[in-house]
């Protein structure tokens, strides 16, 4: 019944199986803390959610798709696993990125040979992918849920990092980080979109860690320098903009620390003149790694040439034109609104012509109207107020702008957007509950004041 090229009664019985053994260990891990930490609450029900959208995923790709960029990765992976009992030192070398044709020729018939040889940004997710097929009895649904169980937690640590700073809305944040369709299901695949996901959400809780709260520095020193090479070797664009974000986050927590306004005054330059120097170190230390992203210059240029050749791919009819750009600041500043709102609540309901879009169609028709709401509840003025008042609102929201804005003005099809813009909706989402709240406070504030009058 299940049997295909891909999958069989195997996979969907180690699937099952999988799921059911995850859950219940993460039931365990959550029984021990949610006594003292309410919010620990919501765990396993995020890991089970998220199982769920992943292994969904699976399906979707092998029934729907018929295949695509996910199996395929499968496959390579498990040449390369096998290479590792055939030829360990090869193995070794190939997972250092040596994509020499030497270590090409040590593969063969028995083990296979690995696709996207000469995509070194491809070929780093079949080397991270390789590594959870010793646990995968060589299955693609197994492997997909093991991956979703690993990335989960950097699903975890950005929603601990919400609560640590409003623990009265972590019900809410469960809702915006942990259990968002669109998320659970593109961020839950063996594609570029899951690790790249995950380790922006690392790489965000480690600078928080190390930079604002300085809990265990060491460890999240780490994590942080192995979460940035993750997103620099798939998707270096994200680590640019994420970076910029953190920077200003961070800056604006230092000065919003002193209640003098002169102080303040005096100290903001200073302050800002550290992490600027930060981030120029950061940046000098990994321009090589980032190739077309190491100057604007060269992001200028690739966007351009990346929405003209995405125009001529079309996934079932999914492709949408924000028009022609030169690839100069003037050029791409005059499609900023076209493709910030392309990045941001693109494709329509209209614009949908399949199941998939018209599902991610739908959210996005939430998300517009949570925005409309909020603005309307909270006011104009104060939407904006409240953002500029804390930090990690401003950080939120230049990171989604510059974000969405980039991957609307790179990307020209659907199918592809839905899957590039989610590394920016959880902060996105998160962002909106927060200016709610406390734009209700501050008008609940206001009425009792006016009301004692």
């Amino acid at each position: 019944m299940f049997e295909n090229t891909y999958v069989n009664e195997w996979d969907f019985l180690l699937g099952f199986l999988y799921i059911f053994i995850f859950y219940q260990i993460a039931k365990l891990y959550q029984s021990g803390r949610v006594l003292t930490q309410p919010h620990y609450r919501f765990f396993a029900t995020g890991l089970l959610i998220k199982l769920i959208f992943s292994f969904f995923f699976c399906i979707v790709y092998v029934y729907y798709y018929n295949g695509g960029d996910s199996t395929a990765y499968q496959f390579s992976s498990l040449a390369l696993k096998k290479l590792s009992f055939k030829k360990p030192a090869a193995y070794i070398r190939i997972m250092l990125n040596d994509r020499s044709l030497e270590n090409y020729f040590q593969f063969d018939l028995k083990t296979g040979y690995p696709g996207y040889w000469y995509d070194s940004q491809s070929f780093s997710v079949v080397r991270f992918t390789s590594v959870f097929q010793y646990f995968s009895f060589e299955s693609y649904i197994p492997a997909t849920l093991l991956l979703s169980l690993v990335t989960y937690s950097g699903f975890w640590k950005l929603y601990l990092l919400f609560v640590n700073n409003y623990p009265y809305l972590y019900r809410h944040f469960a809702f915006s980080v942990l259990f968002i369709p669109s998320v659970c299901f593109w961020g839950g695949g063996i594609m570029k979109d899951s690790y790249t996901l995950c380790g922006a959400l690392w790489l965000t809780y480690s600078a928080y860690s190390i930079l604002i709260i300085r809990k265990s520095i060491l460890f999240y020193s780490i994590t942080a320098i192995l979460a940035a090479m993750l997103i620099i070797s798939i998707k270096p664009y994200i680590f640019v903009s994420l970076v910029i974000g953190l920077f200003l986050w961070i800056s604006l927590k230092y000065i919003s620390g002193f209640d003098n306004r002169t102080v303040k005054f005096i100290l903001a330059p200073f302050i800002l003149s550290i992490f600027i120097g930060i981030m120029s170190v950061v940046f000098i230390f990994t321009r090589s790694s980032l190739g077309q992203y190491s100057s604007l210059e060269s992001i200028l240029v690739k966007a351009s040439v990346t929405q003209n050749d995405l125009k001529q791919e079309y996934y079932q009819g999914n492709s949408f034109d924000i028009g022609s750009f030169d690839p100069t600041i003037p050029g791409i500043l005059s499609k900023f609104f076209p493709a910030l709102t392309a990045g941001l609540f693109r494709p329509f309901i209209w614009e949908a012509k399949n199941f998939v879009m018209f599902i991610s169609a739908l959210e996005n028709s939430v998300f517009i109207l949570l925005l409309l709401y909020i603005i309307y509840t909270v006011g104009i003025v104060n939407f904006f107020r409240i953002i500029l008042n804390e930090p990690i609102l401003v950080f939120c929201t230049f990171y989604t702008i510059l974000f969405s804005f980039f991957v609307g003005l790179s990307t020209a099809n659907f199918g592809a957007l839905v899957r590039y813009k989610i590394p920016c909706t959880l902060f996105y989402t998160s962002s909106l509950i927060i200016i709610w709240r406390i734009g209700t406070k501050m008008s609940r504030k206001a009425f009792r004041r006016v009301s004692n009058h």
